[in-house]
C-alpha cells in the first residue's frame, strides 16, 4: 500500500513521530496489506513491512473495538487515543491486564506482537532502546488475520458444540428432539424446515433439515438484563438434518457462549452462571435422547 506522509512532521518516520503514526495506522484501518511505502515531498520513500506493518494494523483494529464500545461494556477514546499514538508501549501494557481488553488485544493480534517485543526487549533501568530501533526491528511475519477470533484455536467446549445421532425417520426425530428439550425446561416458540423453504423457493433439491428454536424465559429473561442484543443471535436452536434415511443428526451450539466470546455479552459471575445454567439444560435434553 503505498501512503502520502506530506502532512506528517516526520516526513513518515513512524519511529521518531507520534502523528506519523497515528496517520499510517488509520491508513491501514480495515486492510490487509504486507507492506507500506511511505511517500514524502520533503525525503526519501520509507518502507514498513512484516512486523512494522503487523504492529500498526493490530493496533488500529483494537483502537476501532475499544472506541466502538460494545467490547467493553462502553467506548473508550482515550485508550484508543493512546493506542495510536504509542503502540508498543500500550500493546506491552494491554496484553498483560486481565478481562475484555485483554481479549480485544488477543483478537486483535495486537497481543501476539506485543509477546514478541516483550521477549526481544526487556528494557531494564540500566538499558534503552531507542523508539525507532524497536520498530524498524520487529520481526518479518504476515500481518495477523483480520477476524477478531482464529477459529482454530475455538474447541468444541469454547461455543457449547453438542452433536448427537439417532437412528429414527427424521419427522420421529423432530417430535423426540421437541419432547425431550421441553421436559428439560425449554419451550419451542419458533421452528421450521430450512429444506422445505429452500427446496420450495430455489428448487434446491435438500435432503431434509429443520430447525427448533429453544428457549427458556427465565434465563432468557436474566440474559437479556445483561446483554440487551442478545436478541440478534436468539434463541437456541437446535438443529435436525437426516444424515441417510433412517439416520438424523441433531447439532447445537451455545449462543451464550457465542455471545461472550463475541464481546456481546459480559464477562462476569452473572455471564457465567448465565452460560452454565444453559448449559446443565442442554447437556441434560442430549442426556435423554
Amino acid at each position: 500500500m503505498w501512503t502520502d506522509a506530506s502532512d506528517c512532521p516526520g516526513d513518515g518516520a513512524i519511529g521518531r513521530h507520534r502523528n506519523c503514526r497515528v496517520a499510517l495506522i488509520r491508513a491501514l484501518d480495515g486492510r490487509c496489506v504486507d507492506a507500506v511505502i511511505v511517500r514524502a515531498e520533503s525525503g526519501p520513500d520509507r518502507v514498513y513491512a512484516g512486523g512494522q506493518v503487523a504492529l500498526l494494523a493490530a493496533a488500529g483494529r483494537f483502537a476501532v473495538a475499544v472506541e466502538n464500545g460494545r467490547a467493553i461494556g462502553k467506548p473508550d477514546p482515550t485508550l484508543a487515543r493512546k493506542i495510536r499514538r504509542r503502540p508498543v508501549a500500550v500493546a506491552r501494557c494491554v496484553a498483560s491486564r486481565g478481562g475484555r481488553v485483554s481479549r480485544i488485544a488477543a483478537g486483535s493480534g495486537l497481543a501476539l506482537v506485543a509477546a514478541h517485543v516483550g521477549r526481544r526487549y526487556s528494557v531494564g533501568s540500566d538499558q534503552r532502546v531507542s523508539a525507532t530501533d524497536l520498530y524498524l526491528s520487529l520481526p518479518l511475519y504476515r500481518t495477523p488475520m483480520t477476524l477478531p477470533i482464529d477459529p482454530e484455536r475455538l474447541t468444541e467446549a469454547d461455543i457449547g458444540e453438542k452433536r448427537a445421532t439417532l437412528e429414527m425417520d427424521h419427522e420421529a426425530a423432530i417430535e423426540h428432539v421437541r419432547e425431550v428439550f421441553t421436559d428439560a425446561g425449554f419451550g419451542i416458540p419458533v421452528e421450521f424446515s430450512v429444506s422445505d423453504l429452500l427446496n420450495e423457493k430455489v428448487d434446491a433439491g435438500r435432503d431434509p433439515y429443520y430447525v427448533l428454536g429453544a428457549c427458556n424465559p427465565a434465563v432468557a429473561d436474566r440474559a437479556l438484563d445483561s446483554c440487551f442484543e442478545l436478541g440478534g443471535i436468539m434463541p437456541c436452536n437446535v438443529v435436525v438434518w437426516e444424515e441417510e434415511p433412517g439416520v438424523q443428526t441433531v447439532y447445537h451450539v451455545s449462543i451464550m457462549r457465542i455471545a461472550r466470546l463475541l464481546g456481546m455479552a459480559p464477562d462476569d459471575e452473572e455471564w457465567a452462571d448465565v452460560v452454565a445454567t444453559t448449559g446443565e439444560l442442554v447437556d441434560e435434553a442430549y442426556g435423554n435422547l
